[in-house]
């Protein structure tokens, strides 16, 4: 089942208009990380407990190929994240 988890501002604590969804706390972090977040504070919609993760984004030395439906698809950028509380 998929979660919606609102992304908080790690200066003032307060939610921002970004939501991430995603089966897990996790899977949401892995989102927000990708669109450049580097310390991510995630709320999950309806709770009060908040999630910090260290999210980074780095260039691959050379691109994975991966075929999707006949399609080769490069990916030049793979993202990490690690739960910090």
């Amino acid at each position: 089942m998929k979660h919606n988890y609102v992304l908080v501002d790690p200066r003032t604590k307060k939610d921002t208009a970004h939501v991430f969804s995603g089966s897990s706390a996790h899977a949401a972090a892995m989102k927000a990380a990708t669109r450049g977040s580097k310390k991510i504070l995630l709320r999950r919609t309806g709770a009060d407990a908040v999630v910090e993760y260290s999210g980074s984004v780095r260039k691959l030395k050379t691109p994975r190929i991966v075929e999707r439906n006949g399609v080769e698809v490069a990916y030049t950028k793979t993202t990490s994240v690690k739960r910090v509380s």
